[in-house]
């Protein structure tokens, strides 16, 4: 779903307001109004979860920061299947949706997927 969002900094989106009026208004009552600010449309993606090499190496990582030098297998040479990869990511996305939704943390995307509509709001159209 789209939103609007104002900004006067790149990277430092305030929003989803559900029109670009209410966009526009709140950009008003919280920028300076000697400035310049932008509007733009955008969706933002779902929160993203590891796949499978990521959480491999991260586990590896970790465990050589704690100081348990870790190898991903027993065997040398030894490799996961793509179905194993699947079933380790899916486990992992399914652990941390379940926690997220028990424990009732939200996390802010910061990232748009689509931006479209952005327009600079000046300050004498702002006043």
């Amino acid at each position: 779903m789209f939103g609007w969002f104002y900004y006067h900094t790149e990277a430092h989106y305030n929003g989803p307001y559900p029109t670009r009026a209410d966009a526009v208004a709140a950009g008003q009552a919280m920028t300076d109004p000697t400035l310049p600010f932008w509007v733009v449309e955008g969706k933002k993606p779902p929160f993203a979860f590891p796949n499978a090499d990521q959480v491999l190496a991260l586990f590896i990582e970790i465990n050589a920061d704690l100081g348990t030098e870790a190898e991903p297998f027993d065997v040398d040479n030894a490799t996961l299947s793509d179905e194993q990869k699947q079933a380790l990511a899916i486990g992992v996305g399914d652990m941390i949706s379940g926690w997220i939704a028990s424990s009732g943390a939200r996390f802010k995307v910061s990232t748009f997927a689509t931006m479209q509509n952005v327009e600079q709001i000046e300050p004498s159209a702002a006043g």
